[in-house]
């Protein structure tokens, strides 16, 4: 009979951002099914405690006796590592030398992504200290970025997945003359909205568009785009509807004709994403704009679903997103269209698929 590892999954906060919980609970899913029982733990302190400088609350789960119950401990990464990270390590050593201990690392590198950063400014330079010494404790990275070692520590490099269910295709949109753009986000400046917003500024015929702001996020960010639309008349193409989520979200996606993925990561010095928003677009049978390097560049059956636009500030061209939505539709089927982005996705990107390196890794088989 097999052997059934089991393994610890600790996180921290995730209830203010819904997709980022919805892929943790996939994972703890998949682990599961492939005779990995694993046990899901998440701090549950109030988000806004965790930016006070001298308080780390980021981890309440406590390194007892019982973790000697485990062979795997699978940690995502804080906000930030501290000394009591590192705390919970060598406990986690003292406790049980033959567990395998893993550190998810969603984004690197994401030194541009700290907020607060006056606030947190101690917070910083101690997450730069501890980087140096979790090659003691850690014995794999899970790592989104295709690097090879990160803090000295070797990778497993995966992909950002997503579940592919077909029931996301029951309903086509109707060609009603508005081409949709949905962008899903749990909004920061990195999304570069303010791209969309200017590019519709230049754009002549703007009443041929419908923009969707689906997500909450960064008030000042928020503002601003508000702000943005008032000034420059685009209120009645620009609708802000604040987060959504399960059958709320599904029907906007589903009267969506091209998802958006993020269009400023090169402002929080990210090149390349592993993009989950861009797998969730896919499922919902959508072609994808995006202004990062993500895996979509690499699926050639993918490219013709698939528009990348410049890593810059500059504004997105409105009249190259028609031409795209065009060499997309082109008046075809457009339920043929879906299911057929549907289907690459899921070749692709399904969880099953996505999650394999890790569950190699786990079950010490080759990956």
């Amino acid at each position: 009979m097999t052997k059934k590892e089991r393994a610890l999954y600790i996180t921290p906060f995730l209830k203010d951002n819904p997709g980022i919980l919805n892929k943790v609970k996939q994972q703890t899913k998949i682990l599961s099914n492939n005779d990995i029982e694993t046990v899901l733990e998440m701090n549950m302190k109030h988000k806004y405690v965790r930016v006070l400088p001298f308080v780390d609350r980021q981890f309440d789960y406590k390194i007892t006796e019982k973790i000697k119950l485990f062979d795997v401990i699978y940690i995502r990464k804080p906000q930030y590592f501290t000394f009591n990270f590192l705390h919970y390590l060598k406990r986690i050593r003292t406790l049980n030398s033959d567990i395998k201990i893993i550190l998810e690392i969603p984004t690197y590198p994401y030194d541009h992504e700290f907020k607060h950063r006056v606030l947190l400014g101690f917070k910083i330079i101690v997450d730069k200290i501890v980087q140096n010494y979790l090659q003691k404790y850690i014995d794999v990275v899970v790592t989104f970025s295709g690097e090879s070692k990160i803090f000295n520590v070797p990778t497993i490099p995966i992909q950002n997945g997503y579940k592919f269910d077909i029931s996301n295709l029951n309903y086509v949109k109707k060609n009603n003359g508005k081409i949709v753009l949905t962008i899903v986000a749990n909004i920061e400046k990195w999304h570069g909205i303010d791209r969309l917003l200017t590019g519709l500024v230049n754009f002549p015929n703007r009443e041929l568009f419908k923009l969707n702001i689906v997500g909450s996020g960064n008030k000042t960010v928020l503002n601003n785009l508000k702000l943005f639309t008032k000034q420059n008349g685009l209120e009645e193409f620009v609708c802000f509807l604040g987060e959504k989520k399960g059958k709320e979200l599904k029907k906007i996606l589903m009267e969506t004709d091209i998802g958006v993925d993020s269009l400023g990561r090169h402002r929080s010095g990210v090149f390349y994403n592993s993009s989950l928003k861009g797998k969730e677009y896919l499922a919902f049978g959508l072609p994808v704009v995006s202004g990062v390097k993500t895996e979509l560049d690499t699926v050639i059956k993918l490219q013709k679903y698939y528009f990348r636009v410049s890593a810059d500030d500059s504004p997105i061209n409105f009249s190259e997103i028609r031409k795209f939505y065009s060499r997309v539709y082109n008046n075809n089927n457009r339920a043929a269209i879906k299911n057929d982005i549907f289907d690459i996705g899921k070749e692709n990107f399904d969880y099953d698929k996505t999650l394999k390196p890790l569950v190699s890794f786990i079950k010490d088989k080759d990956v």
